[in-house]
């Protein structure tokens, strides 16, 4: 089977921060990604403090910053796409403000390319974020959590299937691409719109017995529509320590500095 590796490990080095709740670690990531997302585009002193306690956490986390760094740059493009569409609907040619950094740097910018350069800077922030908890946190585990804070189950359950499904339909996709390949002799691209068609007409014909097929195997093995797992622990004394922590110095550079 070819192993599409969407959601994969980035580093296996075990940290002390895979050990913690994943409700806790779920929690902690809300809570940073409400803050990041609630700084005025005026306090981009703050956004840079985000940036330097999010790279301390991927350090006390032993997840390779390489490989993160990777894995931002490939959406970073269609993100900034993305928010110069918006910024041409929304974003108003703006007053000219003087930013002073650090008392160190002086220089004058537009308030909307100021918006635009923090909304991006948020955006890699929060995308650095949520792969930093991915990575370290069982996906399971980090579904049952979800279904700890009352997320309707069938969200969850949509989730979870998809997550384990979604490589199985990827391979079957890079088959019919081989078999394709290995038929085709060249020719204009207008000529193969038949055949891209029958492609996705066998493809959705073959993803609904497939889903029916693994429907009745989950029944027959007791399904109920409740994920069961045995690995989500109680709390402990160092979890509640670690939120608090965690908690106190976002408070910190959200309302001190």
């Amino acid at each position: 089977m070819i192993y599409s590796g969407l959601i994969d490990n980035l580093n296996n080095k075990e940290s002390w921060i895979n050990r913690i709740h994943p409700l806790i670690k779920f929690l902690c990531i809300i809570i940073f990604l409400i803050l990041i997302l609630t700084t005025n585009y005026l306090e981009f002193q703050k956004i840079f403090f985000y940036f330097i306690f999010t790279f301390f956490l991927i350090v006390l986390g032993r997840v390779s910053i390489i490989k993160i760094l990777k894995k931002v740059l490939e959406i970073t493009p269609f993100l900034i796409l993305i928010l110069i569409s918006i910024s041409f609907l929304f974003f108003k040619k703006g007053s000219i403000l003087e930013i002073n950094i650090f008392r160190i740097f002086f220089f004058k910018i537009q308030s909307n390319y100021l918006n635009f350069i923090l909304i991006l800077c948020k955006s890699i922030n929060s995308i650095i974020l949520l792969i930093f908890l991915i990575e370290t946190t069982d996906f399971y585990l980090l579904i049952k959590s979800l279904d700890f804070i009352l997320v309707p189950k069938i969200i969850t359950s949509t989730i979870l299937l998809v997550y384990r499904y979604i490589f199985v339909l990827v391979d079957e996709i890079k088959r019919m691409e081989l078999a394709r390949n290995s038929r085709y002799f060249g020719g204009f691209i207008i000529n193969q719109i038949k055949i891209y068609a029958n492609i996705i007409s066998v493809l959705l014909i073959r993803s609904i017995n497939r889903s029916e097929r693994i429907y009745f195997a989950m029944i027959s093995r007791g399904y109920d529509g409740e994920m069961k797992n045995l690995n989500f622990n109680n709390f402990n004394k160092f979890d509640f320590l670690f939120l608090i922590l965690f908690s106190s110095i976002l408070l910190f550079i959200k309302f001190l500095l």
